[in-house]
């Protein structure tokens, strides 16, 4: 990998989160958290190699919900504040946050469960085949093979029947009827019509086998009214476009993204919401300026139904800071770009759901008010 990511500008003390916590009116812990999400964290005994990515579960020590994800960069030791001890332990400095568990090296799984084995997501394309966006935290030609275990597509029926068959055996289950959705997130199909396709193929497959909860695409190859209404058979379901950042899109952006427009990805929007899909957009924080952020995510909030899917922009190369807008590499920028979505979804009745999302800015509150589990 390249040279080792220090994040700029890390809070160095307490005293300078509760500072920042009362600033911006948000609460401590989600403050700090923030900052964890945003600077990495080191890890004792070598667990997940520096330079690398964990996830794992945290029992907070702030909150009584169960144990919650997180997936972070690994930084060198005296690289960032955060750490976690021997005995699993995660701290800022003197102050013990919670008890991990299940730290491990967050690699490319052809699929993985979420929201305690109810929601399974499918990388149905190899995502260790995508170059595209020099600023994702996925850019995979930083990564050997103990990253890249995506080691097959899940492209015809029999490939995806399969797979679903060896999911449904693997956990004992008799069906897929447990399954409150089923998600495809990779995206990297060559056209809109092979997205549409296989985005069928799934539902159909899956609700063959028992599955009769929401299918689920994140991704920016579905664009027409005409894809859409292929997808109608796939009811319910959810769309999510890629948008990933509103500014210097052709710049930063693989070459399919980067061609289209703001104002296309606002009509294909549109068109998903007024057909009843549950719609909305995944956007990261901090490639942005703050201005622009607010712009656009005032004009977008009357055609969504789902809440953004908002990262906090994760760096793990010195190169990938290039991306940055001015001001993000402070974390008084990530808290004034949540104040903006709850400024704008506050009246309405949209929320962040945690356990889709390890990068929120979101934890425990949205505004002052506690999140559902």
């Amino acid at each position: 990998m390249s040279t080792l990511y220090v994040a700029r500008n890390a809070v160095c003390s307490v005293a300078e989160f509760v500072s920042l916590s009362e600033r911006y009116s948000v609460p401590l812990p989600e403050t700090v958290f923030c900052e964890l999400n945003r600077t990495g964290v080191w890890i004792a005994d070598g667990v997940v190699p520096v330079n690398y990515r964990a996830r794992f579960l945290c029992d907070e020590a702030f909150s009584p919900k169960p144990p919650m994800y997180f997936a972070v960069p690994v930084r060198g030791g005296g690289n960032s504040q955060f750490f976690i001890d021997s005995a699993g332990a995660l701290r800022f400095s003197d102050l013990h946050l919670g008890q991990t568990s299940e730290v491990e090296t967050d690699t490319c799984d052809c699929s993985y469960f979420r929201k305690g084995r109810r929601v399974l997501n499918l990388n149905s394309n190899r995502r260790g085949e995508c170059h595209g966006c020099r600023y994702c935290i996925h850019h995979y030609p930083l990564y050997d093979e103990t990253v890249l275990k995506d080691t097959t597509r899940l492209e015809s029926e029999a490939q995806i029947e399969g797979f679903l068959r060896e999911v449904i055996a693997n956990q004992g289950w008799t069906d897929l009827s447990s399954l409150e959705q089923i998600a495809v997130v990779t995206g990297l199909f060559p056209s809109e019509e092979a997205a549409t396709g296989h985005i069928v193929t799934v539902c159909q497959i899956a609700r063959d086998l028992g599955f009769s909860g929401e299918t689920f695409f994140l991704g920016s190859e579905i664009k027409s009214v005409q894809a859409l209404e292929t997808l109608q058979p796939c009811r319910p379901l959810s769309f999510a476009y890629a948008v990933d950042c509103f500014t210097q899109r052709r710049q930063r952006l693989g070459r399919h993204k980067a061609k289209t427009t703001l104002e296309e990805i606002e009509a294909t929007l549109r068109a998903s919401c007024d057909m009843g899909y549950r719609t909305t957009y995944a956007y990261v924080a901090g490639l942005d300026p703050l201005d622009d952020t607010r712009r656009w995510a005032e004009r977008l909030a009357p055609i969504v139904s789902r809440f953004p899917i908002v990262n906090i922009y994760q760096m793990q190369t010195p190169e990938q800071e290039e991306a940055l807008a001015t001001g993000a590499d402070e974390l008084s920028y990530y808290l004034a770009a949540r104040q903006i979505f709850e400024d704008i979804f506050l009246p309405t009745r949209l929320r962040p759901s945690n356990w889709e999302n390890y990068r929120s800015p979101w934890y425990h509150y949205f505004g002052d008010m506690y999140l559902p589990e």
